[in-house]
């Protein structure tokens, strides 16, 4: 299994087998634009950054991504 743990309560933790936040989650606008959506004011545990400030900064080549509706992923899955 491979389960991607952004965050927990803002615990940090690095062991062989689990780390958190997930050591990459601030390079990935797929992570940090639904974040902020659901938490404006989440910074960050490790570089004590705002979510709005890692956004600002990606660096990746396309920051867009797309919202899917409900029925858009009912229809999907039928």
């Amino acid at each position: 299994f491979d389960i991607d743990i952004i965050d927990f309560n803002g615990l940090v933790l690095l062991k062989e087998n689990i780390s958190l936040p997930h050591p990459k989650m601030h390079l990935r606008n797929f992570v940090l634009y639904p974040l902020r959506e659901i938490s404006p004011s989440w910074t960050h545990p490790i570089s004590k950054k705002n979510i709005s400030f890692l956004i600002d900064n990606l660096t990746t080549p396309n920051n867009e991504i797309t919202k899917l509706s409900l029925n858009d992923i009912i229809g999907y899955v039928k």
